[in-house]
């Protein structure tokens, strides 16, 4: 099945590199201030995607001798955009300056999901050959790279078995959302708490993210929830 997953994964690349993208305009962040307010630190359009799995991008200069880009990318940005309209946040980045259990998963880009209260990531290692499949079919029919990016992303979030990590820039945690942690999340809605706790299968990740994209959406009319950036 990883052998499979390779050929498929090749196959995108292939695609990516015939297609004769556009370069993109990415704009570069810092912080989360910038993040929050959209109000990128720089913009860059001489870079390269490459899609490694759908929870996973890695960033190189076209220009492989532009050593300043290049720390730029691994070492400076904590996230990135495209065309104003995928985001990303550098792993490299919080491994370095985050405590997190699990963050030796994360690899390169991953895609970065937020609101005004909540920022997360996502991360599996289910590799789905159809849907790399797909997006190879849909690239070498002309599909654009932020299309293509916002396709990828938007099949991550709505992967019921990814696992999620939670980003606090407030204390610089990446809290890998378990049960445990969810109930307690949980805790001042006390009708999704039971529900939740209901739930034959609350452990999986299926049924946790499920009511996690409910918290999300609860949390943002809480006043006693504070935003993300103050």
């Amino acid at each position: 099945m990883k052998n499979l997953f390779r050929i498929v994964l090749l196959a995108v690349a292939a695609a990516i590199a015939s297609s004769g993208f556009a370069q993109e305009k990415m704009a570069v962040f810092y912080n989360w201030h910038n993040i929050s307010y959209n109000t990128p630190d720089t913009v860059v359009y001489d870079v390269g995607i490459s899609i490694q799995s759908p929870y996973c991008v890695s960033l190189k200069p076209y220009n492989g001798k532009d050593k300043k880009l290049k720390k730029l990318l691994k070492d400076n940005a904590l996230a990135i955009s495209v065309n104003d309209s995928v985001w990303f946040v550098n792993s490299d980045y919080l491994r370095k300056h985050y405590v997190g259990p699990d963050l030796n998963y994360l690899d390169d880009y991953t895609p970065l999901y937020f609101n005004d209260k909540i920022a997360y990531t996502q991360y599996s290692d289910i590799n789905d050959s159809k849907f790399l499949h797909d997006l190879a079919v849909y690239v070498s029919n002309g599909m654009g790279t932020t299309e293509t990016l916002r396709l990828m992303t938007s099949y991550a979030f709505n992967f019921q078995n990814a696992y999620l990590f939670v980003i606090d820039p407030k204390t610089h945690t990446v809290e890998t959302l378990t049960s445990d942690n969810m109930s307690l999340r949980l805790t001042p809605y006390l009708d999704m708490r039971r529900r939740y706790e209901s739930m034959y299968f609350y452990r999986e990740p299926f049924v946790i993210n499920h009511f996690f994209l409910e918290y999300t959406d609860r949390i943002l009319l809480d006043d006693s929830i504070p935003y993300l950036i103050e």
